[in-house]
């Protein structure tokens, strides 16, 4: 009835908890656990195969001892591939389920409405150093109680926890065949894909916790120059997706997240350069004006360190890249992109 996805990296302080909280589910139905591990330098594949040989009927480790996630989701893909459930649970091996009924809630919920593609819940958000007290997410989740959840709504904000979210499994048959692999984030645009063809669904109960650590795909998400040069192009992919597909003006955070990962100094990657510069297509004027910022903040630059200084470094960087390979660029970014 269930697979629950499970997908492992670096998780050794985590993973058993992640495990129990799945194998502790009470429901009257069968649920198979498939953990998609993607080669840890620490002992997360050892854990995950003891589990595997105590509970041989119920979990699955997937694991080449290659890793397979590399400006791509393919410990993503392979993994949901091994599903045979009618629905589709996902848990991250850093997060956990605090409800033992949570999958029998879930269950009982879409097979009273068969209108619904996807349901969700509240979420415990729990900082690993302490830096923020515990908090719920979505905040304000009652108001769903009120207003049901709308995919308006989710193009806008993914209001989903991805560890609260059940799927009726691929509802049109074609799921990954519209799944690109290099977008981030995978789990919204998951959540997109299945709410064009049903309603969402929403249980007022929190059932999980959400785990923010120094190790988090998403913890500098936006700010921080090693989460840019490792996921900014595949951000920039999303939104450019969103863009195009539910006609919505995503150009100011395209342009916000493409300079930003250009500007890092180690993006040499030479076909996601071309495809970040397709992307901001800005106009001839805007080429002229981002010049001359950049030449005004390169000489505060000189004078004045802080945050002026950040943001002169990447106006900087903004222009080099503009007038590298001017006559190629240029091109590119008017006549032909605009």
């Amino acid at each position: 009835m269930v697979s629950v996805v499970m997908l492992a990296y670096r998780h050794e302080r985590y993973i058993a908890q992640a495990i129990e909280g799945v194998l502790g589910q009470k429901t009257s139905f069968a649920v198979e656990l498939i953990i998609g591990e993607d080669a840890s330098p620490d002992a997360t594949l050892e854990i995950c195969r003891r589990y595997e040989r105590l509970h041989p009927d119920r979990v699955t480790v997937i694991s080449t001892g290659e890793n397979v996630s590399r400006g791509k989701s393919g410990n993503f893909y392979r993994t949901c591939l091994r599903c045979r459930g009618k629905y589709v649970a996902f848990c991250e091996g850093d997060d956990y389920w605090t409800d033992p009924s949570k999958l029998q809630k879930q269950v009982d919920f879409m097979e009273a409405n068969p209108d619904c593609t996807l349901c969700f819940h509240p979420v415990v958000v729990h900082w690993e150093d302490g830096k923020c007290p515990d908090q719920e997410y979505p905040r304000n989740a009652g108001r769903f109680l009120k207003q049901p959840p709308t995919l308006r709504e989710l193009v806008r904000v993914n209001y989903m926890q991805t560890n609260s979210v059940m799927y009726r499994w691929n509802p049109d048959g074609r799921l990954f065949a519209d799944f690109p692999l290099r977008e981030l984030p995978g789990d919204w645009k998951l959540n997109l894909l299945h709410a064009q063809h049903g309603r969402i669904g929403f249980l007022p109960d929190v059932m999980a916790v959400y785990r923010r650590h120094s190790g988090g795909l998403w913890i500098g998400a936006l700010k921080d120059s090693k989460w840019f040069k490792h996921c900014g192009f595949r951000n920039a992919l999303f939104y450019a997706w969103v863009q195009r597909t539910f006609g919505v003006d995503r150009r100011s955070v395209l342009r916000r997240l493409a300079l930003a990962t250009l500007a890092q100094p180690s993006f040499d990657r030479r076909e996601q350069i071309d495809e970040l510069l397709e992307i901001l297509r800005p106009s001839p004027l805007w080429v002229r004006l981002s010049g001359f910022i950049s030449f005004c903040y390169g000489l505060v630059a000189l004078f004045v360190p802080g945050t002026i200084g950040v943001k002169a470094k990447l106006y900087q960087a903004t222009w080099s890249i503009i007038h590298r390979g001017r006559l190629r660029v240029l091109s590119v970014l008017t006549g032909k992109a605009s």
